[in-house]
């Protein structure tokens, strides 16, 4: 898949003089889980962490590219990055980090995301939600 060129931006910011640029190569991403995945064996399911836009590096191209290697979810800590990847036509399952209000579970389930219940109203919420 090769590099992708991911953000350029010509200054860091106004007072910055240095340029900064960031790259994510897609092979290195390949080989990188090719690698975990030999590590733990093929019978272990793989949750790839996928917040704040890849750190910079382009979700939708990360998630793309790990979704085709097979990886079993995906987590976001944003309802708005994981609706986002789904507006982009990621279909894999997708794990939400930290807290949801209770008063989003028809939100998060409309979605498809699989939301972390951590207390009895998010519980009966996510219940009555389904």
């Amino acid at each position: 898949m090769g590099s992708l060129q991911a953000r350029e931006s010509a200054m860091a910011s106004k007072t910055s003089a240095r340029p900064v640029w960031m790259e994510l190569d897609l092979e290195a991403l390949e080989s990188n889980y090719a690698e975990i995945r030999r590590r733990i064996g093929p019978h272990k399911q793989i949750i790839a962490s996928i917040k704040a836009d890849a750190y910079g590096h382009g979700a939708v191209e990360v998630a793309r590219t790990l979704s085709n290697l097979g990886v079993y979810a995906l987590a976001s800590a944003s309802f708005g990055d994981a609706v986002g990847l789904r507006r982009a036509g990621i279909r894999t399952k997708i794990l939400l980090f930290g807290g949801n209000l209770p008063e989003a579970a028809a939100d998060l389930l409309r979605h498809n995301l699989i939301p972390t219940v951590y207390n009895l109203p998010a519980a009966r919420a996510v219940s009555e939600a389904a």
